[in-house]
């Protein structure tokens, strides 16, 4: 089975002949492609896999369970609408069921060529941006939601600085100068294009990721295993993202020259899944920690204080306070080199990863979400948001 990649002539043939249209994915991926798709063609549902962890419907389009679509298996097309780190595991799930006709939309420009050639009115576009993704208006002069101010930053915080600490190979200058090489996860090559790769000289397990965005990358747990050509395809259709204009327009992403890299790959000594606990720093101090639980199989998400406290509420995705995760015993420092990254910054998320009783620098976030996602309850996106100390509240 070969996916059709929206930057292919085909897809917009493949869509105006089928039957249905149905979108996998009901969270954020799935709920752009739709935003895009909708003046052209007509969605028939989001399928998920588990409607508890999912609305009853987005603007109207109804959200449906797998099972509940056997009369749609052999007249629709599947459009792919999840991160690509989960694309195979939902592709399998989804033949299991006898689907077979899939599209792959994840990272569909919002329209470069326009954004390119016209002054548009960013704060304009940001708000109507703003309430098509969370069904929600935005008073940008007066923010007060976590969501509502990271709006504000995109538009008002543009500092070019951004730009190199979003670049995933750049970063890693600021991170030596700030808390040390030692940090930083052992680089094994970097390159412009796909076929300058010389994968004799890469070991056999390594990530492979673009700089310029969010959600390309690959883990290679066996390059031997390695389907070359398909590879290929995926990051030449990912070095062609301006990723400024698929995420909500995060303008710092705008100018970051394309490249490829190649780190080690870091793995979790109970041979689950890795952790990174992303530290939420706020003019300088870090007042939120969470942790993804088993991203892969049922994504649940725990909040923690800095005092690692159980926080007993949710962004986007079910907290699970069945599940104990222990303080990393390097919590303290954790914290400290996460404030001295992110002190020149009203708010920046950092991520680490502890591996074998080392900490790894993972990345820096300035737009968490692109500020569209959940609070349960919502009065928590309103603390998070006071938090935020813009200039013009003092």
């Amino acid at each position: 089975m070969k996916l059709i990649y929206i930057g292919t002539n085909v897809y917009e043939t493949k869509l105006r002949k089928a039957q249905h249209i149905i979108i996998y994915g009901a969270g954020y991926v799935g709920k752009s492609c739709y935003l895009r798709l909708r003046r052209k063609f007509k969605i028939e549902c989001f399928a998920v896999t588990d409607k508890n962890n999912n609305d009853n419907d987005f603007l109207g389009i109804p959200v449906k369970a797998i099972d509940e679509l056997t009369e749609y298996i052999h007249n629709s097309v599947i459009i792919i609408g999840v991160s690509d780190k989960y694309q195979d595991e939902v592709i399998k799930k989804l033949e299991d069921f006898g689907f077979a006709d899939f599209l792959y939309l994840y990272f569909e420009p919002l329209n470069y060529e326009y954004y390119s050639n016209n002054n548009f009115e960013l704060k304009a576009e940001l708000e109507n941006w703003y309430n098509l993704n969370t069904g929600k208006s935005i008073d940008l002069d007066h923010p007060k939601t976590f969501n509502e101010k990271i709006q504000w930053l995109k538009l008002y915080d543009n500092l070019p600085i951004k730009k190199d600490l979003a670049d995933k190979y750049t970063v890693r200058n600021y991170v030596k100068d700030k808390i040390g090489e030692q940090y930083l996860i052992p680089l094994l090559g970097v390159w412009d294009f796909f076929e300058e790769i010389d994968f004799s000289k890469l070991p056999v397990k390594f990530v492979l990721k673009c700089n310029h965005a969010s959600g390309t990358n690959l883990l290679i747990n066996d390059k031997n295993k390695l389907n070359y050509t398909e590879v290929k395809e995926k990051f030449e259709q990912w070095m062609k993202i301006n990723y400024a204009y698929c995420n909500g327009f995060e303008m710092h992403y705008a100018n970051i020259k394309h490249k490829i890299i190649a780190e080690q790959m870091l793995e979790s000594d109970d041979g689950g899944d890795l952790k990174d606990y992303k530290l939420f720093v706020f003019n300088g101090k870090v007042k939120l920690i969470q942790v993804d639980i088993d991203r892969h199989h049922n994504h649940r998400r725990n909040l923690y204080s800095p005092e690692w406290k159980y926080i007993p509420y949710s962004i986007l995705y079910p907290t699970a306070p069945e599940v104990i995760i222990s303080p990393p015993k390097c919590l303290e420092k954790l914290i400290s080199l996460a404030e001295i990254l992110g002190k020149d910054f009203i708010h920046v998320r950092v991520d680490f990863y502890i591996c074998k009783d080392k900490i790894f620098f993972g990345e820096m976030t300035f737009a968490h979400g692109s500020g569209t996602e959940n609070f349960e309850p919502e009065s928590f996106g309103i603390e998070m948001g006071s938090w935020m100390k813009l200039p013009m509240e003092g």
